[in-house]
């Protein structure tokens, strides 16, 4: 008689422990706390902002007087600029038919909130990385004479810190937060002139080049690593994965906080945060998870942001 076989002795079942997906590990440009810009919590949806004249401030106007004469006396001008926040929305429903019906791998409650954050979050890095990478917004662009893939020849460390002296040049202020993607810091850390600025200066975390040790060498207080990706295929097209800050790095000043009579490259407006809510349709016999997040990103002071374009060959 022959012994049974694996394959008859079990019936195969779904894992309930497993089961494969995917999302990106972090979304840090729109972050409400700490992204690129800083969020400005507002009352209502729709506002004005002063913009003072910089070249009223920088301006050369006090002058020597003689005893007993009067100062010189000017003035400065502003105008106004608005915001009008927007509802990015994001939902899935779940049937009462299929909630009934699923293996304990897929989780569904769980899932759809995580999922339905996820397009959103998805929906403000992209809209952030096109503000950030799109030359018209910015007082400064230019591609790096060496493209930074040619390890040999180039030089990374001097393309940001000449940026960084291009927005010192029109704002006051010298760049300190920089942005650009895990794919092309890591050409960077890669680049004979990183590896030489370890070599001959020494390096206090270690002699391995960091992100760390590239926001250093950057001369930036903040160094912003991208590692989102997204589809930029049409729906039911074969998926077509990149980047979202692309071949690009974007160098500007921003504060630390909301501040007043200081420059800022942007700030995202916000009401309230990232929400989601769950509801009945007893119609459909099913239940909806939705998130959604009010607010919007504006650039406020142009001067104040440069794009490194094209770093690739």
């Amino acid at each position: 008689m022959p012994k049974p076989s694996v394959g008859s002795v079990h019936q195969n079942a779904a894992l309930g422990r497993v089961a494969i997906g995917y999302r990106n590990p972090t979304y840090v440009l729109g972050h409400p706390t700490n992204g690129v810009f800083p969020s400005v919590s507002v009352k209502f949806e729709n506002d004005d902002y002063y913009l003072w004249n910089a070249g009223e401030i920088f301006g050369n106007a006090a002058e020597v007087v003689a005893p007993g004469g009067r100062a010189p006396r000017g003035g400065f001008s502003h105008t106004t600029a608005s915001y009008k926040l927007e509802e990015i929305k994001y939902s899935w429903a779940i049937p009462d038919r299929v909630r009934d019906n699923m293996d304990t791998a897929i989780m569904a409650d769980l899932s759809a909130t995580r999922r339905c954050m996820d397009k959103i979050q998805l929906y403000k890095e992209l809209e952030i990385a096109g503000i950030l990478t799109t030359t018209g917004n910015w007082g400064g662009s230019g591609d790096p004479a060496v493209k930074w893939d040619v390890y040999g020849t180039a030089v990374p460390t001097r393309n940001v810190e000449d940026a960084s002296e291009a927005v010192r040049l029109k704002c006051g202020m010298r760049a300190n937060t920089g942005v650009l993607s895990i794919t092309w810091a890591l050409h960077a850390m890669r680049s004979d002139e990183l590896r030489d600025l370890i070599r001959y200066t020494g390096n206090p975390l270690g002699s391995l080049a960091s992100f760390e040790t590239l926001r250093i060498a950057f001369k930036l207080q903040r160094l912003l690593i991208v590692e989102a990706i997204y589809n930029s295929a049409n729906p039911g097209q074969t998926a077509s994965l990149g980047d979202v800050m692309g071949a690009h790095m974007w160098v500007g000043y921003v504060p630390n906080n909301p501040m007043i009579d200081e420059p800022s490259a942007g700030y995202t407006f916000i009401k309230g945060g990232p929400r989601v809510r769950t509801w009945r349709e007893d119609a459909e016999e099913q239940d909806v998870v939705e998130a959604a997040y009010l607010n919007v990103t504006k650039v406020t002071a142009s001067v104040a942001g440069y794009v490194i374009t094209n770093l690739n060959t």
